[in-house]
C-alpha cells in the first residue's frame, strides 16, 4: 500500500477538459450586460450633459430678463428652470444607480473570463508561456473609461495576434485604433475564431526547433562566407601572382616584392635585386635600363 501510494504521488497533479465544447454562449451573456451597461450609462451621461447646458442657457436669460429696468414678461422661463433642475437631479440619480450596475457586470464578466482562462488551459493544454499570454491578451482587469472600455481593448488584442501569430501569413498588419463598437457582434465572432485556432493547434507561443544554425555553401575561389573563412578561397588567392603597377615616370610595370639574391662568387651578405626596381639599402632609387641598351641584364651595385 505504501509503494502504491508513493507511486500515486509521483504522478503530477493535472486538470483536464473532457467537454469538446466550450461553454462561450453563457460567456457571451455576461458580455452582453456589460455592454448594455455601458451604453446605458454613456447615454446617460450625454442627457445630463444636454441638461446642464439647457439649464445653464435658461439661467442667462433669466439674469437678463431680471437685470433690465422695464418689467418684462418671463415667458415661463422660470418653469422651465425647475424642469431642468429637475431633470438635473433626476439624470444623476440614475447615473449612479448605472454605476452600480456596471461595478457589478464588470465584477461578473471578470469571474467568467478568469474561469474561461482556466477552461481554455485545460482544455488545449496550454503550458506555462502560453497561459501568461491567454491572460495578456483576453484580460480579465476591466477598467471601464469614457474613451475606451473593455469590448475595444480585447477585440483589438485578439484582432492583432490573430493576424501575427496565430497565422501563416508572412506579412504583419498594423494594429488598429480602439474604436467605440455598436455592438459586441465582431468580438463574439473574434473570440470563436480564437478558439477555433488553439483547437487546430495554433498557439500563442511559438519555440524555435532548430537547435545549430544553418550555414550557407560557399563556391571555391569566392570570398563571401556566412561565419568563416573558406580554406580553399584563401588558398586560391595566396596562389596568384602579384599585381604589377605602372609607373607614373616609364611605361615598365613595377613589382610590388623584392628578391633577394646571394653573388655566387661572393660568400656573405646577399644583395636586394629588385628586377626593374629599387634598391632600398642605400637609400638612392637607381632607373632600370633602357629597352636599346646592352646593359639590361646588368646587376645593380650592392649596398
Amino acid at each position: 500500500a505504501a509503494q502504491k501510494a508513493q507511486g500515486d504521488a509521483s504522478v503530477p497533479f493535472k486538470i483536464t477538459h473532457s467537454d469538446k465544447a466550450i461553454p462561450l454562449d453563457d460567456y457571451f451573456k455576461l458580455i452582453d450586460d456589460h455592454f448594455r451597461c455601458r451604453k446605458h450609462l454613456s447615454d446617460s451621461l450625454v442627457q445630463l450633459n444636454n441638461a446642464a447646458t439647457q439649464f445653464r442657457v435658461v439661467e442667462k436669460r433669466l439674469l437678463v430678463r431680471f437685470r433690465d429696468k422695464n418689467a418684462v414678461p418671463l415667458g415661463n422661463m422660470d418653469l422651465l428652470l425647475d424642469r431642468t433642475y429637475a431633470l438635473l437631479l433626476a439624470t444623476a440619480t440614475t447615473i449612479e444607480k448605472q454605476r452600480q450596475e456596471l461595478n457589478k457586470a464588470a465584477m461578473l464578466l471578470c469571474a467568467g473570463t478568469k474561469l474561461m482562462h482556466l477552461i481554455l488551459k485545460s482544455r488545449f493544454d496550454l503550458d506555462d508561456n502560453n497561459f501568461s499570454l491567454l491572460k495578456s491578451y483576453l484580460t480579465a482587469e476591466i477598467d471601464d473609461k469614457e474613451d475606451q472600455g473593455w469590448e475595444e481593448t480585447v477585440e483589438s488584442s485578439l484582432l492583432q495576434v490573430l493576424r501575427t501569430v496565430m497565422t501563416n501569413a508572412k506579412e504583419n498588419p498594423p494594429p488598429q485604433p480602439l474604436v467605440a463598437p455598436p455592438n459586441t457582434d465582431k468580438l463574439k465572432n473574434t473570440l470563436r475564431l480564437f478558439c477555433t485556432r488553439l483547437a487546430d493547434g495554433y498557439r500563442l507561443y511559438k519555440v524555435s526547433s532548430s537547435k545549430s544554425p544553418t550555414t550557407s555553401r560557399v563556391p571555391s575561389g569566392s570570398t563571401k562566407s556566412t561565419g568563416k573563412t573558406t580554406v580553399a578561397a584563401v588558398v586560391h588567392r595566396s596562389r596568384r601572382p602579384p599585381t604589377a603597377m605602372l609607373s607614373p615616370q616609364t611605361d615598365t610595370p613595377t613589382p610590388r616584392t623584392q628578391v633577394l639574391t646571394r653573388r655566387p662568387d661572393a660568400g656573405g651578405a646577399p644583395t636586394a635585386a629588385a628586377l626593374g626596381g629599387s634598391s632600398s639599402g642605400s637609400g638612392s632609387h637607381s632607373r632600370p635600363s633602357s629597352r636599346s641598351g646592352g646593359s639590361a641584364g646588368k646587376e645593380p651595385p650592392t649596398s
